[in-house]
């Protein structure tokens, strides 16, 4: 028995009519969709995967994405908000034209001088005193008879005590440097019997005082040991020179000095001083 298909020979497929034609075409097309779809949902992954990466910040909590600007107009990407969290980076610094000097920046600016406060400023050292010298140390001894030398009311009192009577004088202002002499005097009161007094060294004692400083300058009329006798009215003076120095010779501080002076006989100050001594006389004198 002959197989047909021997006789026919090999099955051809039908020809394609139009609807088979439409139907592939449109397989093939749907295809083609299904590949777009996939290509952008993969590209949307992508996107989206960097965005969580860059941190909190944007709506969604995708911070730091930041869309990269519409192409048609040419606008750039804004900066994430310095309060989103986002790392603002530096501004880059444009270049300098060729030529141009590159203006200076924080660092190159030297420091603010440090401020000054008066408290913070050292302290002046007072100025050392002027050397004066020591000056003259010589004193002037002048006797004389004045019965009315001890007639102040205000001696009345050590007359009635001592019958004695004490005196300093000599200017009230000094400038430094400037000589100025000074005289004290002791007088025996008229009516008063003599008296002789007896002198182992000096016959006079010289100071210059300041409240609360001591003695500033000091003079000794050395002598050897004497006698010096006073009849009522007779006086006795020592003169002396002061120019506001120390003893050293330098000018004292500047205020108001004590000038006085005592006699210190031994009958008033030795081992035979039982009569009452008259008091010492001062004057008060402002240095300049």
């Amino acid at each position: 028995m002959t197989d047909l298909a021997t006789v026919r020979g090999p099955r051809r497929p039908a020809p394609a009519d139009g609807l088979d034609r439409a139907l592939s075409a449109g397989r093939t097309r749907l295809r083609h969709r299904r590949v777009a779809s996939t290509a952008a949902t993969v590209s949307f992954a992508v996107v989206t995967g960097a965005a969580l990466a860059a941190g909190p910040g944007l709506p969604g909590g995708h911070a730091g994405l930041d869309p990269a600007g519409d192409p048609r107009t040419g606008t750039a990407p804004s900066a994430a908000p310095a309060s989103s969290g986002a790392v603002a980076l530096p501004p880059t610094p444009l270049p300098t034209p060729p030529g141009v000097p590159p203006l200076p920046t924080a660092s190159d600016q030297p420091p603010p001088p440090p401020s000054e406060s008066p408290a913070a400023q050292p302290t002046r050292a007072p100025e050392p005193p002027a050397y004066l010298g020591t000056g003259s140390r010589a004193v002037t001894v002048t006797t004389r008879n004045d019965p009315a030398a001890c007639a102040d009311p205000a001696m009345a009192e050590p007359v009635a005590r001592t019958g004695f009577c004490t005196a300093m004088a000599g200017p009230r202002a000094l400038r430094r440097g400037t000589v100025a002499r000074y005289a004290f005097t002791l007088c025996r009161a008229a009516g008063q019997a003599p008296k002789t007094l007896t002198f182992s060294t000096t016959e006079i004692r010289l100071f210059a005082n300041r409240d609360g400083t001591g003695t500033a300058w000091s003079l000794d009329d050395a002598a050897p040991k004497h006698a010096v006798s006073l009849a009522g009215g007779d006086c006795r003076t020592w003169a002396f020179e002061w120019m506001g120095q120390d003893a050293a010779g330098y000018g004292v501080a500047a205020g108001s000095y004590e000038v006085l002076g005592d006699v210190p006989a031994d009958e008033w100050t030795g081992e035979n001083g039982q009569d009452t001594p008259p008091p010492p006389a001062s004057v008060f004198v402002d240095v300049e």
